[in-house]
């Protein structure tokens, strides 16, 4: 499997940006990630996942990040 067609990003920034969502009240972890995945299709998706399965890293999806869902 490569990574070459996956968008991803290990800026601090970006990463700083997918660490909480709009309510900031809080991090989702109490770090930041390595980095940022971007998929565009469920076929990415799935690569991701099995990827991290084999090498055995952690993954956190993330939806809209709003917080306003009530969760």
């Amino acid at each position: 499997m490569n990574w070459d067609d996956v968008e991803f990003s290990v800026a601090k920034d970006v990463r700083e940006k997918y660490s909480h969502d709009w309510s900031e009240k809080q991090l989702l972890s109490p770090g930041i990630a390595d980095g940022v995945l971007f998929p565009k299709s469920t076929e990415e998706v799935s690569r991701i996942c099995k990827i991290a399965h084999t090498q055995g890293l952690r993954i956190v999806p993330s939806g809209g990040r709003t917080g306003l869902s009530g969760g």
